[in-house]
């Protein structure tokens, strides 16, 4: 109902009515519907793009990855953070059963929102360490080349 009520541009930010005793933890694990009932239907698609973004970003970077160990690591991340996210939607437009998973980034919970950060402070990592590993042979080559005597 709180998708539902917010239409297309939501009721706006604090406004929501079914969060008032209606809504079981509407600040926790149901915050989608609150976002749609307030935001609505941009809010919730903006919410769903910005989680699309940041998976097709670690699979660029699971991608580009400078070895096996990274690739895993990157793919194991965006997996993560794609499939909370997916069950958390899907709890709260009732398509799924309710299993607890809060959304990454939005959801109140301080255990949750470290563990996403961290997660992403490894994938940025991971980017890192792949952009350097691919900068070492060129510089590998001139400096042999510098010190090979000319004839």
């Amino acid at each position: 109902m709180a998708l539902g009520s917010g239409g297309l541009t939501g009721r706006g930010l604090g406004e929501g009515r079914l969060k008032m005793l209606y809504m079981p933890f509407a600040h926790t694990d149901f915050i989608f519907p609150m976002i749609g009932e307030e935001l609505g239907l941009i809010g919730t698609l903006i919410i769903v793009f910005a989680f699309m973004c940041v998976v097709c970003s670690g699979m660029f970077i699971a991608f580009h990855a400078p070895d096996r160990l990274g690739l895993l690591m990157a793919t194991g991340i965006c997996s993560l953070l794609a499939v909370q996210a997916f069950f958390n939607i899907g709890v709260t437009t009732s398509m799924l059963p309710n299993t607890g998973l809060p959304l990454p980034f939005v959801s109140y919970g301080g255990s949750s929102l470290v563990i996403s950060f961290a997660a992403v402070g490894i994938l940025v990592n991971i980017y890192r360490q792949g952009r350097i590993t691919r900068q070492e042979p060129s510089e590998w080559g001139v400096r042999n080349h510098r010190e090979t005597p000319r004839i």
